[in-house]
């Protein structure tokens, strides 16, 4: 993984090894937020909208973690070989 940090050539790239990470440590921020903000403001209603806005939230970030997926993906399906 240093190895791809450090390399100046590009040709390998970090984004699709670190995007499980990336998307995993998203949640846990995500759900903590969510908790917290149901915990500073319990009300009952607030915990009614919380859900689908969290649902909603969790599937945002999931299609944007696939674009990206998909972006690498066709790079490396279009790539020249040198």
């Amino acid at each position: 993984m240093l190895r791809i940090l450090f390399s100046i050539n590009f040709k390998e790239f970090i984004t699709p090894k670190l995007i499980s990470w990336i998307y995993l440590l998203s949640l846990l921020g995500i759900g903590v937020l969510f908790i917290l903000g149901l915990a500073y403001f319990p009300v009952p209603w607030l915990l009614i909208l919380a859900i689908p806005l969290y649902l909603f939230v969790i599937a945002l970030l999931r299609v944007s973690c696939e674009f990206v997926i998909v972006v690498f993906n066709i790079e490396a399906n279009t790539r020249k070989d040198d």
